[in-house]
């Protein structure tokens, strides 16, 4: 099975329907697996749950008709389209737009707003940015090894952008986790995961028009990055082979003289 790409659209994109459309289209071509958007239905519900916040919430919504709107682009080049919600209400508006959830760091804390995704009998994936070995343990042991249908579990650090010598890559086998969540800004960054058993790799992106003052510009890859990143990622794949010894195509000639 190869690596499902996540390409994180998010925010990083002008507040225009014509420009989230383009993001579809660019993670179209440079290869990605499927687009996640991010949506909220009120800003002020969010500034609350986060404890602040408002101007940014109220600065990045983004319209419930625009999101149908990608998704149906998405779907028409082959894309699956996935989309992060951050409170109980949103879930039920948004299961109509996507074939599996995905749950953001900050929220994976809370065992109960996972299994409000878990009630719709869809995939759910759960990123574990800032989460402590015990909240992690108290995750797999609730999600993992006591549900017929487990979550899938990525790796992840919330530093905006994380230094790569944070990266820590080797808790995904500790823990047995499916994959990565990418914020370093790095092109190798996602093929490093999958070198060490990623099959799920999700890495932000930007619109061409995204200036540096953007809150996610550090972590977003542009157009010709992203598309790097991918092609790492399948270099990797195509690399890592198989658990068995033997001589080879390209070095048979040497046992053939």
């Amino acid at each position: 099975m190869s690596v499902l790409v996540i390409a994180e659209a998010g925010i990083a994109y002008p507040r225009r329907l014509s420009a989230l459309l383009d993001m579809v289209h660019l993670a179209h071509a440079a290869g990605a697996d499927a687009i996640k958007a991010q949506w909220w239905s009120s800003p002020t519900r969010m500034a609350e749950h986060r404890g602040g916040g408002f101007d940014l919430f109220d600065a990045y919504a983004t319209p419930l008709e625009w999101l149908q709107e990608a998704r149906g682009m998405a779907l028409s080049l082959g894309l699956e389209f996935m989309c992060t919600v951050y409170v109980p209400e949103d879930i039920p508006v948004i299961v109509p737009l996507v074939s599996r959830f995905k749950v953001g760091s900050a929220e994976a804390v809370s065992h109960e707003f996972i299994q409000a995704h878990r009630a719709y009998g869809q995939e759910v994936i759960v990123s574990t940015g800032a989460m402590s070995d015990g909240q992690l343990i108290a995750l797999l042991g609730r999600f993992r090894y006591l549900v017929k249908d487990p979550i899938r579990v990525l790796h992840c650090v919330s530093g905006y952008p994380t230094p790569m010598n944070q990266v820590n890559f080797r808790v995904m086998k500790h823990y047995g986790m499916d994959g990565f969540s990418d914020h370093t800004g790095e092109v190798v960054t996602g093929a490093l995961a999958v070198a060490h058993g990623a099959q799920i790799v999700e890495v932000h992106y930007r619109h061409p028009e995204i200036e540096p003052t953007h809150p996610d510009f550090a972590v977003s890859h542009n157009p010709g990055s992203l598309r790097r990143y991918i092609q790492n990622i399948r270099l990797a794949e195509q690399a890592a082979g198989s658990n068995k010894k033997t001589i080879l195509e390209s070095e048979r000639w040497l046992r053939e003289k």
